[in-house]
């Protein structure tokens, strides 16, 4: 279930990202695709929690962490 919703996340990540630098307004797409990179770190976190190293997924944490706050200052500005 996580792997499915993890390549889903990926290919609309993909997407919002080519989308911005294709048309122009990557500033405007940016706070959007750094809120959906930081779930998909939260899903790879619990993935690897799961699966094997704990020092990992707190890595992943810690990285979901710093994109929502960025995000967030971004749909602030």
């Amino acid at each position: 279930m996580l792997k499915k919703i993890r390549i889903f996340l990926s290919v609309i990540i993909v997407f919002m990202s080519g989308y911005g630098l294709w048309s122009g307004t990557s500033g405007d797409l940016l706070s959007f695709t750094l809120a959906g990179l930081a779930v998909l770190m939260v899903i790879l976190g619990v993935e690897e929690q799961r699966e094997t190293t704990k020092r990992r997924a707190s890595l992943y944490y810690a990285v979901s962490v710093f994109c929502l706050f960025t995000s967030i200052a971004g749909f602030i500005q």
